[in-house]
């Protein structure tokens, strides 16, 4: 009882935090997002008593609460980072962009996702919903998709962000929607619902200024179809509201965060010291589920704590919190909704699938891409 209260009142003051430095606002949003639904939610839910994913001890209970406790203070520590780095890197200036280029760069990437898409047509999830024929996502079983990890970067990271420096332009509401609609089923061809899910998220919170209630409901509405769609396949019994209730809220809220204990639990039962990242993950899905294919999300804190001590952890969590916050405010100056989706995607990146040697890949090609995104300033108009 005593860590648990600990650990609630760092979350309250990391959340103290996010107000305090105006850090609500701004992409590190997504950092608080991760802590409720990583460590907040699941941590009071086995507090109360829950019963699902019971595939850990009270002994690895106990150390995802420390682990929570210690995210939050290695959070704090990096806000405290980010506003004295964003200061320092902050300079009055307008920026214009060259539109036409990024809407031609835009629509030469699709053509070429396009043609990869119809290459590989029999073997998408997305499709093969629409017939309700069952397809494991290329993400989790690596099949005969070939180059599907960079399709996939290009589709999550830079198409959205071109589509976000779009948005600014003169534009109309028909352009915008088109570019909407064809962005959408490319983050959702492949099956991944998260990142369509955070794509919506980000809309609402930083792009959507006018949004009003109906607004909201309308996207609730495209998010339960969407799961449902996807979902279907695998229901023997049909779809009912019980179940997506449920269903939507334990994967958002619960799911995630009980990789926490149980990758703990995991450690305790196996040597994990000679697995990659992606193969801790994929072993804990059969451990907490039974079955495979499959991977679970893991925050990178429990997986280094897991690993190797609590000691350590720490003294990289502040390496990561000091490097992160420099790379964050560099970028986060150009006050661009393109530059800040990449930005986005990299805590998300950091929060949902942690430290593996693919993720570093992922963070290279963002910083790489963030470079590319500025070459379509116009240097001219700059003031």
């Amino acid at each position: 009882m005593f860590y648990f209260t600990v650990f609630n009142i760092a979350f309250v003051f990391c959340f103290l935090f996010f107000v305090f430095f105006k850090q609500i606002n701004k992409i590190s949003v997504m950092l608080l997002i991760g802590m409720v639904i990583i460590f907040f939610v699941p941590l009071w839910y086995i507090f109360l008593g829950g019963e699902k994913y019971l595939s850990y001890s009270l002994s690895s209970y106990y150390d995802a609460i420390n682990i929570g406790t210690v995210s939050c203070l290695l959070i704090m520590l990096y806000i405290i980072f980010n506003a004295i780095f964003y200061n320092y890197f902050s300079k009055e200036k307008i920026i214009n962009y060259q539109y036409k280029s990024i809407i031609v760069t835009y629509i030469f990437l699709y053509i070429i996702l396009t043609l990869y898409i119809i290459y590989y047509i029999n073997m998408w999830p997305l499709l093969k919903a629409f017939s309700g024929v069952i397809v494991d996502r290329p993400d989790i079983v690596k099949g005969d998709f070939k180059g599907y990890f960079l399709f996939s970067v290009i589709v999550n990271f830079a198409m959205p962000s071109l589509y976000f420096l779009y948005y600014k332009s003169e534009r109309t509401k028909k352009t915008i929607f088109i570019l909407f609609i064809s962005l959408s089923f490319l983050l959702l061809i492949g099956g991944n619902k998260g990142v369509f899910m955070y794509f919506l998220i980000f809309n609402v919170i930083f792009v959507w200024k006018n949004i009003k209630i109906y607004h909201y409901c309308i996207i609730g509405f495209i998010g339960v179809f969407v799961y449902a769609l996807i979902r279907l396949p695998y229901l023997s019994d049909g779809l009912s509201f019980n179940y997506l209730y449920e269903s939507i809220f334990e994967r958002i809220f619960l799911t995630q965060g009980m990789s926490v204990p149980a990758v703990i639990e995991l450690s305790k039962n196996i040597d994990i010291s000679t697995m990659g990242s992606n193969d801790l993950k994929y072993t804990l899905f059969t451990f907490v589920y039974g079955f495979s294919p499959g991977s679970m999300p893991m925050y990178y804190t429990a997986e280094i704590y897991a690993r190797y001590d609590i000691y350590f952890l720490i003294i990289i969590g502040i390496c990561i919190s000091f490097l992160l916050s420099i790379y964050i405010s560099f970028f986060e100056v150009k006050q661009n909704i393109g530059i800040n989706w990449v930005l986005f995607m990299s805590l998300y990146t950091l929060v949902m699938s942690g430290i593996s040697l693919s993720n570093m890949y992922i963070l290279i090609f963002s910083l790489v891409w963030l470079s590319f995104l500025m070459s379509f300033e116009n240097k001219k108009q700059g003031l």
